[in-house]
């Protein structure tokens, strides 16, 4: 992927990259610099625990003393494997032994996962560990464990790492979890630069993100091509080169033909409200799931403020806000008084 990477940084660039550029090697600046808010998370790592009947053993020859019944209970797979092993008539002095296909690390974590107790920082594991344990979760159907990594780990990963979460769960067939991802992703995922996990991953995925999210671009644009600026101060911010350039690309999506295809009119302060629209809906730079909508009440309410409408007109516009905020009094006022059913003590 980093290699593909440079290769449509080239052809953005018309060739004009300086004479330091390679496709096999990322640039200085390439690369982008990690802003870390907080410190990585602790892995998890298995502890061992007394009374232990079987070893699971690693790929990579690491030893882990378990449970049959903790294994049992965490994975059907595992299960057959200990009701496959031979019985021996005699008593030894040895556990049973079953090697797994996984390497030490995901596997421990599972195994400490599987047990009643509390895995702290499950929110914060590395993008990498999580992913690898998932696959080892989905491998040996620990489902349980792969629910609590996607909806608890990934929760924060999707949102802080959309990208690397994106390609790791693509290159280890985790569609679910590339799924979840994807509503985070810049509409164009070139902006994020050359983040390290692209030089292990393969090119594929990557390759179909970006004709995915330039198709999406292309479509944007064409549905938001009848808005003209007014200004030139709003004409120089709408030239983003990215959207632009997806304007070449056919994108034979329906709009429905009940769009309004008219060049648009009305108020000075209303229009600059569709234009900085417009120019958020084809940024390169937004994503599908935090893009903010369009506040309509809000715009409503200050278009009353500012004497827009005449007399009828303006009774109308009172009345639509007043059902709206009627309707969300009432809402807050159920969730309130429900929150004090909660705190009240029951009787022992």
């Amino acid at each position: 992927a980093g290699t593909y990477y440079r290769l449509v940084k080239f052809h953005r660039a018309k060739g004009d990259v300086g004479e330091q550029f390679k496709f096999t090697e990322p640039g200085p600046d390439d690369v982008p610099r990690i802003r870390r808010t907080k410190p990585p998370g602790a892995k998890i790592v298995y502890r061992s625990r007394p009374f232990a009947d079987i070893i699971c053993r690693s790929s990579d020859g690491q030893e882990f003393q378990t449970h049959k019944i903790i294994l049992c209970a965490a994975s059907s797979t595992l299960q057959d494997q200990i009701l496959a092993l031979p019985t021996s008539a005699e008593p030894s002095s040895s556990l049973p032994v079953i090697s797994l296909d996984a390497r030490g690390a995901p596997l421990g974590a599972l195994l400490e996962m599987s047990y009643p107790v509390d895995c702290d920082g499950l929110s914060d594991i590395p993008v990498h560990d999580a992913i690898a344990m998932m696959d080892c979760a989905r491998r040996f159907r620990m489902d349980t464990h792969f629910r609590r990594l996607r909806y608890n780990s990934f929760g924060t990963l999707k949102v802080s790492q959309p990208l690397p979460t994106y390609l790791l769960a693509s290159s280890f067939g985790l569609t679910e979890v590339a799924e979840d991802a994807l509503a985070f992703l810049h509409a164009d995922p070139f902006t994020y630069g050359c983040i390290p996990e692209m030089e292990t991953t393969p090119a594929l995925a990557y390759h179909h993100l970006l004709i995915n999210r330039r198709e999406s671009l292309a479509v944007a644009s064409k549905l938001t091509a009848v808005v003209k600026p007014t200004s030139q101060a709003v004409a120089a911010g709408s030239g983003d080169s990215a959207a632009d350039e997806t304007m070449d690309v056919d994108a034979s999506a329906s709009i429905g033909s009940g769009s309004d295809k008219s060049p648009p009119r009305g108020d000075p302060w209303l229009l600059g409200i569709l234009e900085r629209t417009v120019e958020e809906l084809r940024s390169p730079h937004q994503d599908e799931h935090w893009w903010e909508k369009p506040k309509t009440s809000a715009t409503l309410q200050q278009s009353v403020d500012k004497g827009m409408w005449c007399g009828d007109c303006e009774d109308n516009v009172r009345l639509i806000l007043r059902i709206e905020n009627l309707h969300a009094d009432v809402r807050k006022a159920m969730d309130a008084n429900n929150g004090k059913l909660l705190k009240r003590r029951l009787p022992v």
